[in-house]
């Protein structure tokens, strides 16, 4: 399924290039928010931008508390931390992305107006695809890691042949 990539920042950011110079949270090392947010910010060349890395939902009190300028966030809308009435849509609002490279890199998306309480307008944004993975890690493969390797192989086959009801 598509993780939508959310960047809510201050009203007077109007675009991605607007993040230059600003404090933005990217979510921590490794995580797929941290990934996908540094690298959409190389591929576009916003300048100078003060990486945060903090997750999202410790990210949110601090930008409305005016401590970071914007935050990044991948998942699936609608999602529940910008749920709720707590984000004041006259200072904050999901910024569009609209750059081309972007665009050409990931897939593209629409966060529809009334998805967040917040949010009046339906906002073009991109997305990425959420996928289940696993690494063998013991290249002598004993019993511990055959079963886990079939537990996960037996897992993804039931959700691929559940689909229709999941």
């Amino acid at each position: 399924y598509n993780e939508e990539v959310h960047v809510l920042a201050r009203t007077s950011i109007a675009s991605m290039d607007d993040l230059a110079g600003k404090k933005v949270a990217v979510g921590v090392k490794d995580s797929g928010t941290y990934l996908t947010a540094s690298l959409m910010l190389d591929i576009i060349g916003v300048k100078n931008v003060e990486k945060v890395e903090l997750n999202p939902d410790k990210a949110l009190p601090r930008l409305q508390a005016g401590e970071i300028d914007a935050l990044f966030y991948v998942a699936g809308a609608p999602a529940s931390l910008f749920q709720g009435d707590d984000i004041d849509g006259s200072k904050f609002h999901l910024v569009p992305i609209t750059a081309p490279p972007l665009l050409a890199t990931y897939i593209p998306a629409k966060i529809e107006a009334g998805t967040y309480a917040f949010e009046k307008e339906a906002v073009d944004t991109v997305a990425v695809k959420a996928v289940l993975m696993t690494f063998d890690y013991d290249k002598k493969r004993n019993a511990y890691h055959r079963d886990s390797c079939k537990a996960v192989a037996d897992f993804s086959s039931y959700i691929i042949s559940s689909l229709d009801k999941l």
